[in-house]
């Protein structure tokens, strides 16, 4: 399987497969954008538009944006004709299609089929030329409460807002970073907010 699949496993799409490692949000987006099979496998962005309509309340759309300073000018085409998509319901996704650096990409799908289904018309903005994409089956999502019980980054982003105090919290709670430094390069946050966080929950925790 693809390391988007884990990643999609991980927020909640029913793939039948085990794991260890719990992916945020955003780095699920990350890894099914850069999937090299797409548009001609198009699985795993039918499936990322399925969650994102169910769940999107739970992407960090500012670390998301800052994440797309480490995508390629082809993969941030296809984020934000995936934008696109959302941006009438939410308009948070108008930061992924303004607020980063301008490109087109240069992803192609058969003629054949584009000839016969026709073109996506949000990747086409792009320059992304595929079939249209459509969302996968409802039945292919957990249910918030399994998804929740599951990924703690979701869980936090519930229990204290979707940003960076949560997310700070999860990071924490891995116990994969040691300083604030550290923090502010994994959550892509400036140095002056992860030391805020990161000292407010110090004191918080000396107090409990």
């Amino acid at each position: 399987m693809m390391r988007s699949d884990y990643a999609l496993s991980s927020i909640g799409v029913a793939f039948n497969i085990s794991q260890a490692k719990q992916y945020s949000p955003e780095e699920a987006i990350l890894l099914t954008v850069s999937d090299s099979n797409f548009p001609q496998d198009k699985k795993g962005m039918g499936l990322l538009i399925l969650w994102i309509k169910h769940y999107g309340k739970y992407i960090h759309m500012e670390r998301l944006k800052n994440m797309t300073k480490d995508i390629s000018d082809q993969d941030l085409a296809i984020l934000k004709g995936l934008a696109l998509k959302f941006k009438k319901s939410d308009h948070r996704w108008e930061s992924i299609i303004k607020k980063t650096r301008k490109v087109t990409g240069l992803v192609k799908d058969s003629e054949l089929l584009m000839k016969i289904k026709g073109v996506d018309l949000d990747f086409k903005v792009f320059g992304v030329l595929t079939a249209p994409i459509t969302e996968d089956h409802e039945k292919k999502l957990l249910v918030e409460k399994s998804v929740l019980a599951n990924n703690i980054w979701m869980l936090n982003r519930l229990k204290y807002g979707t940003n960076l105090r949560a997310d700070m919290v999860t990071i924490r709670g891995f116990k994969k970073v040691k300083t604030a430094y550290r923090a502010s390069k994994e959550l892509y946050c400036s140095l002056n907010a992860a030391y805020k966080n990161w000292n407010e929950l110090e004191l918080l925790n000396s107090l409990a």
